[in-house]
């Protein structure tokens, strides 16, 4: 069981580092596909460490919660980061999130609302396992959600601080 862990921990951080290879690459900036990568792993770590905080052991059942939910949670950064790269040089950082949330705020919120009470309904399974799983990834799809909708304009407004658009003169 160790030895299995052990892979998938392997496994886990190779996938980590293709998705943040594939987000650079699809959104042709280094800087912006690695901050991509950051609402992406801060739900894990969150979650984790509430875990780990009321004594739940890291075992196999919380190493495919991790799994899953990077799964989840990459799906809409795709669509955030993709439309903020695409808007930002026209209209700059501001205007960017603005229009981000505008293309795609209702969109999020209700995969993330469909999903949460999806997996939320495990809780109400016999197997203890079972009920831990969902909840796990019910809360992962939540902190998400808010770091998409928090912890992404934030860093990029700390990272691209540019408010207007730009200009060729």
């Amino acid at each position: 069981v160790s030895e299995l862990i052990e892979n998938l921990v392997k496994s886990f951080i190779t996938a980590l580092g293709v998705i943040a290879l594939l987000m650079v690459l699809m959104l042709g900036d280094f800087k912006l596909g690695i901050i991509a990568m950051l609402p992406n792993v801060l739900p894990i770590m969150v979650v984790g460490g509430v875990l780990g905080a009321l004594g739940v052991p890291f075992d196999l059942n919380t190493l495919l919660v991790a799994s899953i939910a990077i799964g989840i949670a990459v799906d809409d950064t795709i669509h955030f980061f993709y439309m903020f790269h695409a808007n930002e040089p026209v209209l700059g950082t501001e205007g960017a999130i603005a229009k981000t949330f505008q293309q795609t705020a209702r969109a999020v919120v209700s995969t993330t609302a469909v999903l949460a009470l999806g997996f939320s309904s495990y809780a109400f399974a016999e197997m203890g396992t079972v009920r831990r799983f969902g909840l796990m990834i019910a809360s992962c799809v939540v902190v998400s959600l808010l770091a998409e909708l928090v912890l992404t304009p934030a860093l990029l407004r700390a990272i691209y601080g540019r408010s207007e658009a730009h200009t060729d003169a």
